[in-house]
């Protein structure tokens, strides 16, 4: 099925002559069997072609197709497309091979889904990267147990762990309070009892700590997100370092 999933488009197909598929190349939904097929999401199967009248079966009958079974393949409530079987050599298929054709279309569909599934999650990582490589300030996501989960370039800069470093450990690492609400415990608990985390929403200014174990003064501003079922944590962390050399000038 082609994007707006409106017409449908032949990808690949075995036993028509070569000159002949440009006939097959696209089809609008509720047009032929594939047509039909596609536009209700109900298999269809014929015995005996050759007797049929129907204007729909005129191009299958026109291959010397005898007994057709085609299938749509729909996955996780999206339709892909198709799956067409023919043949020209006998008159019907019978029950145990529309359940094998069946069985091949619905595994054909959840393949299709999972490769889309997966391409869309490249897609979302690829552009997760490209913000957090670009954003000027330290950007940190971590799970409702404070693990973080994505760690910016800019924070790499700002506390000096490779973001390889970062990943997989307790944000607490990044700031030596324990009041401040940026906190391994301090997610757990709002995980546990639903209590407001004290960091949430207005910026406020906290202690940050380095890989190197130096502390400096840095404001912190957190956000909540709800994502697939799952809560996450995004902070983000400015130096206040110079502001506050200035101010103190």
């Amino acid at each position: 099925a082609e994007e707006g999933g409106e017409r449908l488009r032949l990808t690949s197909c075995f036993g028509v002559p070569e000159e002949e598929r440009a006939e097959l190349g696209r089809l609008g939904l509720g047009h032929a069997i594939c047509g039909t097929v596609a536009r209700s999401r109900r298999a269809m199967h014929m015995a005996e072609v050759r007797a049929s009248t129907d204007p729909k079966v005129a191009p299958v009958r026109g291959f010397g197709i005898r007994a057709f079974a085609c299938f749509p393949l729909v996955a996780g409530g999206r339709l892909f497309g198709t799956l067409f079987f023919g043949s020209r050599s006998r008159d019907r298929f019978s029950e145990e091979d529309l359940a094998l054709l069946g069985t091949i279309a619905q595994y054909v569909a959840v393949v299709r889904e999972r490769a889309r599934a997966e391409a869309a999650l490249r897609e979302g990582e690829a552009r997760l990267r490209s913000i957090l490589e670009t954003v000027p300030d330290a950007m940190v996501v971590v799970d409702d147990r404070g693990i973080i989960e994505s760690f910016s370039t800019g924070a790499a800069r700002l506390f000096g762990y490779a973001t390889e470093e970062a990943v997989g450990r307790g944000v607490g690492m990044l700031t030596p309070s324990r009041d401040d609400g940026w906190h391994d415990g301090s997610f757990a608990r709002h995980a546990a009892t639903g209590e407001p985390k004290a960091a949430l929403g207005a910026d406020q200014v906290v202690v940050g700590r380095r890989k190197d174990g130096s502390t400096f003064p840095m404001e912190l501003a957190v956000g909540e997100v709800r994502a697939d079922g799952r809560r996450l944590f995004t902070g983000f962390m400015r130096d206040l370092t110079r502001r506050r050399a200035t101010e103190a000038r």
